[in-house]
């Protein structure tokens, strides 16, 4: 009589479960669309602004902790300044969502940090463009900025 009772308990427990990874899986596509609703008009003005290598093109699209994180406006320059040798973007293909990850901010509520890939055709070759955006209390901004190409150098800057 124990067993059966036992065994009950854990086949409920079981569906319980196996429903609540259901009702995730579903929900992602759905969260992904909704951060995309944002985050991809950050970054299409982000990588407008790229080609010109300048620091204060990009400061408007970076967080705050990003920018504290590295130390100096000057530090950010001398980054995008290695960067620039890849010349101007001449094309690149639409944001491509990698990831997104919620989160409850003790102060701001409900959160969101999305990893996007933007697949780039600069002057001095081919190349992506790594994003993270954190969308919290404010409008989305850039947490992470990567440019990884063979034709820069292997120890080229994560700017994070």
């Amino acid at each position: 009589m124990i067993t059966k009772l036992i065994l009950g308990l854990l086949l409920v427990v079981l569906v319980l479960v196996l429903s609540v990874i259901y009702m995730m899986r579903q929900a992602g596509p759905e969260l992904a669309r909704e951060a995309d609703r944002f985050n991809i008009p950050v970054i299409e003005q982000a990588m407008g602004k790229l080609s010109s290598w300048d620091y204060n093109e990009l400061s408007p699209y970076l967080s705050k902790s990003f920018i504290e994180l590295l130390a100096t406006d000057g530090e950010i320059q001398k980054d995008l300044d290695i960067i620039s040798r890849l010349g101007r973007v001449l094309s690149y293909s639409g944001p491509r969502h990698v990831s997104f990850k919620r989160y409850d901010h003790w102060l701001y509520g409900e959160c969101a940090v999305n990893r996007y890939t933007v697949s780039t055709k600069f002057e001095k070759g081919k190349g992506v463009v790594k994003f993270k955006l954190n969308h919290c209390y404010e409008k989305p901004k850039i947490t992470f900025l990567q440019v990884v190409s063979r034709s820069l150098p292997s120890n080229s800057p994560a700017l994070q």
